[in-house]
């Protein structure tokens, strides 16, 4: 049974959504501000977080910068934002998803399984003499030092470690990660942006997930 916390200060919308994924057979907690959402998520292990942006005390983006120095654990924003610059903004800080408000209950399960199902589904490889994977808690070994990553960039570099010199189109990418989720192509290359911005010396001359202009990406075969 999987485990969600829900974080929003509208009583009524997360007593909704929690009604909704508990008749989904999920766990769900529920937190009113990015504050006490943190000190549940020391106390307690969830699979996935639902999480609005704008809330008193302690608001969504600063509630991921700080869950992000501590876990992977996947998030799902739901704002009334509907700029794609914020949505941009939250994925890089390191946000799995993006939905806007009103919600739709339907959809937002889908996403939740969806993204739960990107972790479960991710393999450790090894194909790189200086880079390694660890499936076992989703981080990165490049030259002895470990880097965490979210599941989503784990799960991009997994794609493209599986098959280094072959290209990904950003389709490819929708459809063995993202599993028939809507995402538009400037997502992708927001989470490709991060992941390099963790793994490449550097991000101007990536030494591994190497540009096919016009086509996509691929991790370099050397």
């Amino acid at each position: 049974m999987h485990r969600v916390l829900v974080v929003d200060d509208r009583i009524s919308l997360r007593e909704t959504i929690s009604e909704y994924l508990s008749q989904q057979q999920m766990l769900v907690m529920c937190a009113g501000d990015g504050q006490e959402a943190l000190q549940l998520c020391l106390l307690h292990e969830f699979d996935c977080i639902v999480l609005d942006l704008m809330m008193p005390k302690m608001d969504g983006e600063t509630f991921i910068q700080k869950l992000r120095t501590r876990s992977n654990i996947p998030i799902i924003v739901v704002s009334a934002k509907i700029d794609e610059e914020d949505t941009v903004n939250v994925l890089a800080m390191g946000a799995d998803d993006y939905m806007t408000k009103p919600v739709k209950m339907k959809e937002l399960t889908a996403r939740i399984y969806a993204v739960i199902r990107r972790v479960a589904h991710i393999h450790a490889v090894a194909t790189n003499p200086f880079i390694r994977l660890d499936s076992t808690n989703r981080t990165v070994t490049i030259n002895n030092s470990k880097i965490t990553l979210t599941p989503t960039e784990f799960a991009i570099l997994s794609l493209l470690m599986s098959s280094p010199g072959n290209v990904y189109s950003r389709r490819n990418i929708f459809d063995m990660i993202f599993a028939g989720e809507f995402v538009s192509d400037r997502t992708i290359d927001v989470h490709i942006r991060n992941l390099r911005g963790k793994i490449e010396l550097d991000v101007n001359q990536p030494s591994y997930i190497v540009t096919v202009y016009g086509i996509g990406y691929k991790f370099r075969e050397d």
